[in-house]
């Protein structure tokens, strides 16, 4: 099939969208025209489920299809279109891309996109985000725009954060002693899916097994004593990520001092991360806090945060040596020390970083770092209530 307006099909039969979306895809519209033009390209091929995801302000894609089967984006300088299967495109456009402005190009599933790109594809100049022989790859372009959020998409972000902050303290809250690492999960996984929230990767680590694995899951070991718990979760293409401790016993004095020196770090993290700050140079001054070469040498055995936002990790901080801090990023500080692990993302803003997965107020810790207060999650402790029939939901 050709690439000509008039056989191009705009749906647009679900609800109305609110102005401000259409809006942010209008101005990313722009921005791929000016990139078009650097380039003297005629038209931009998106594959990446991230970038589908940016450029129509949170539209989803199914998860259940192959590489071939994924629906595409494909923009010029003035339009804008769906490449999809007949299998996704009436729900895409009914529920994702109602009168965004976007055009269709549809294959029926029986017979591939193939036909269809090598139509839209021949003889023109085109870009890509991903690398290919006959595409200019734009895709690094693409990844940094989209680390800098849009105000709409601050809005969202905080929205998500708020969410998952909730489902995770309000999990921690109603546990029971024994209960096995992937029943924790689950219950995780249920308040997120019910208020909206897809979890991406949900971590739990029952007493001390973070200290042997730096990067788990959850398995049937019972919790007896502690816990982290740890999720990356993601709604309308955005991310965010968190963690919570939990006690059913008081901890050791090396847990209990371990965490201490994680909350403080971390706090000193957060309040550091401003725009035109230099990465490494925060991860210094944090190293300086600690002091201990062993403690150091136990929080540099993992990555001490990662840029995330539209992609649930874009990539691990401290190993851009020029890399600096921008207003309009998402910053998750993951600190791990001794198998506590203490993680909440923030965003990047002018006057401060804004921790979009803040925790509640009924377990808090309160840090003064540089005259600026900055609030960490407590335990979620247990130990003083088991047995009640008054504990908290």
């Amino acid at each position: 099939m050709g690439l000509d307006a008039a056989d191009s099909v705009d749906w647009c039969r679900g609800g109305p969208i609110p102005s401000p979306r259409r809006a942010d895809v209008d101005a990313k519209q722009d921005r791929i025209a000016e990139l078009l033009a650097t380039h003297s390209c005629e038209g931009l091929l998106v594959h990446d489920p991230a970038g589908f995801a940016w450029l129509t302000a949170g539209a989803t894609p199914s998860a259940f299809a192959s590489w071939e089967e994924r629906p595409l984006l494909y923009f010029t300088p003035q339009q804008r279109w769906l490449i999809a299967s007949s299998v996704d495109s009436q729900r895409l456009f009914d529920e994702e891309l109602s009168e965004l402005g976007f055009q269709l190009k549809e294959w029926m599933w029986q017979f591939g996109r193939e036909s269809l790109l090598g139509d839209l594809t021949r003889g023109r100049r085109l870009a890509g985000d991903f690398p290919h022989p006959e595409r200019i790859c734009v895709g690094p372009t693409l990844s940094e725009w989209r680390q800098r959020l849009t105000p709409l998409e601050c809005d969202s972000l905080r929205q998500l954060g708020q969410s998952v902050a909730h489902a995770l303290e309000a999990t921690a809250r109603n546990i029971e002693p024994g209960c096995r690492e992937e029943q924790l999960a689950g219950q995780l996984g249920h308040r997120l899916l019910h208020r909206g929230v897809e979890p991406v990767c949900i971590e739990v680590l029952a007493d001390g097994r973070g200290d042997t694995y730096r990067r788990a899951r959850y398995t049937d070991q019972p919790v007896e004593r502690w816990a982290a718990v740890q999720v990356i979760a993601r709604k309308q293409g955005l991310h965010v990520m968190a963690s919570r401790m939990v006690c059913f016993q008081p901890p050791s004095d090396a847990v209990r001092t371990a965490f201490d020196q994680a909350l403080r770090l971390n706090a000193i993290l957060i309040c550091g991360t401003r725009p035109g700050v230099p990465v490494l140079q925060l991860l210094d001054n944090a190293a300086r806090f600690l002091g201990d070469s062993d403690q150091i040498a136990d929080w540099r055995r993992s990555p001490p945060g990662f840029v995330t936002g539209w992609d649930s990790v874009a990539r691990p901080l401290g190993i851009r040596r020029d890399e600096v801090f921008q207003a309009g990023q998402v910053i998750n500080w993951q600190t791990r020390l001794a198998g506590v692990v203490v993680s909440d993302t923030v965003l990047v803003t002018e006057q401060a970083a804004d921790v979009v997965t803040c925790c509640e107020a009924s377990a808090v810790r309160n840090f003064r770092i540089q005259g600026i207060e900055v609030r960490r999650p407590d335990w979620i402790d247990h130990s003083a209530t088991l047995g009640s029939p008054n504990r908290g939901r």
